[in-house]
Parts: C-alpha cells; structure tokens; sequence
C-alpha cells in the first residue's frame, strides 16, 4: 500500500522540521509538503532537505491551508500512484506506527478515513470535534 503525506505550511519552521522529522520516520512512500509563501526560511530549509520521496511545492503566495491542500492535492492526483494521502499541517505529525495501523483498517468500504487529534496529554482536541456540545 502506498501512502504519501500530504503536509502545508506557512511561517512555522520549527514546528514543520518536527512534522517532516517524524513523517520521515513513520516510513511514508512519499512526502509532498506544500510552502504557501513563507518568509521565515522556510523555503532555504526545505532546499537542503535530501531524503528520496519528499517532493517540495514552494508557491509565490500564501493561499492559505485549503489553498495549499488543493495545490498539493491536484500535485498528487496528476503526479503521484499512491492508495491513500494523509492531509495535516504543518503543526501535525503522525505517530510512528500510524501506517502499520492503517493497514489494519478494512479499506475495502470507505474511501475516506479521519484521525482523533489529541494534544499532547493524550485528549481529544476539543477545536477537532464542532459537533460535541
């Protein structure tokens, strides 16, 4: 199964070395990280970047997180052969054994998966979950 990481980003260097670091570790067929326009060096640092698999999509301005995630997503769809695509930002990263999981999951029926975002104490995200009063 071949799963890419999908990831945008805008002015949070340090938080995206972290999301790329981790993506990277978790053994992902492809990384495609989507620069919407940062002025923080971002862009400086995504060049040196050298691992195999991770493409970078540096655009002019920010256009903002859905405009990133179309950008890439349209990257994947003419670019990419890969079964699945996790979207996160920049802020985000997966667990280490997110893909071994995954693979356990009857893919057969549903086109469309979404993670539980917890903080780092192990709870829901309650800005994750609108519909819960």
């Amino acid at each position: 199964m071949k799963c890419t990481a999908l990831i945008v980003t805008f002015n949070r260097l340090e938080k995206l070395k972290k999301s790329v670091r981790e993506t990277v570790k978790a053994g992902f067929s492809s990384i495609v990280i989507v620069n919407n326009g940062s002025s923080d060096g971002t862009r400086e640092w995504l060049s040196s970047l050298s691992e195999p698999g991770i493409t970078i999509l540096n655009l002019k301005d920010n256009l903002g997180g859905a405009g990133g995630f179309k950008v890439g997503s349209q990257y994947i769809c003419s670019y990419s052969n890969a079964d699945w695509v996790f979207f996160y930002d920049d802020d985000a990263y997966p667990e280490i054994n997110i893909l071994k999981h995954f693979s356990l999951l009857d893919t057969s029926r549903y086109r469309i998966f979404a993670s539980r975002v917890q903080d780092t104490y192990g709870r829901s995200c309650r800005m994750n979950l609108p519909f819960i009063r």
